[in-house]
Order: C-alpha cells, then structure tokens, then sequence
C-alpha cells in the first residue's frame, strides 16, 4: 500500500509538471488549432495536412497522459476506498409513514 501512495504522489507530481510544460507551450498549440482551420479551407498541402496530423495527435495525446497521470495519482492518495458498497435495497416500514396510526 505504500508503493502505491508513494506512486500516486509520483503520479501527481508527474502531472502537475507536464500541466505546466503545457501551459509553456500554448502558442504552439494555438497555432496547431489555427493550422486546422486552414486545413479545413484547403490551404495546406499534404505535407502541410501530414504536419498538423501529427502535432494534433501529440497533443491529444499529451492531454491523455496528464489526465490519466492525475487520476490515478489522486485515486492512489486517496484515503477513501475507491468503491463504497451499498447494503441492498432500503425497505421502508410502511406502518412508520403511514398518517391512519
């Protein structure tokens, strides 16, 4: 249990870290967003079209990372069980909320 607290702390960390780098990196990221309205016009060419596929496939997949990094990171933290099971179904006592007592 404590590899996976101390993992989790890693985990976050790591996330927190590649947040920033990407925060560093928002003009390159409106520029691929910018590229893409191109493309959708006709402007690029296919090498232009083959650039912007890849940048645009880096940054989702970055955002993955990031994402995944900080969920498993909090859910490894987490004191909480990561499930709660429930007790079944509530059965009400119908004498308790009836008004004819």
């Amino acid at each position: 249990m404590a590899r996976r607290k101390i993992l989790g702390y890693i985990l976050t960390t790591l996330s927190i870290i590649l947040l920033l780098l990407a925060i560093a990196q928002l003009p390159a990221l409106f520029a691929a967003a910018f590229a893409f309205f191109k493309m959708l016009t006709g402007e690029l060419d296919g090498y232009g079209v083959g650039y912007l596929m890849g940048t645009l496939l880096f940054w989702v997949s970055y955002f993955y990372i990031i994402t995944v990094c900080w969920k498993y990171g909090r859910k490894w933290t987490s004191k909480l069980p990561a499930t709660i099971k429930a007790n079944g179904p509530v059965k009400h006592d119908a004498s308790a909320t009836d008004g004819n007592q």
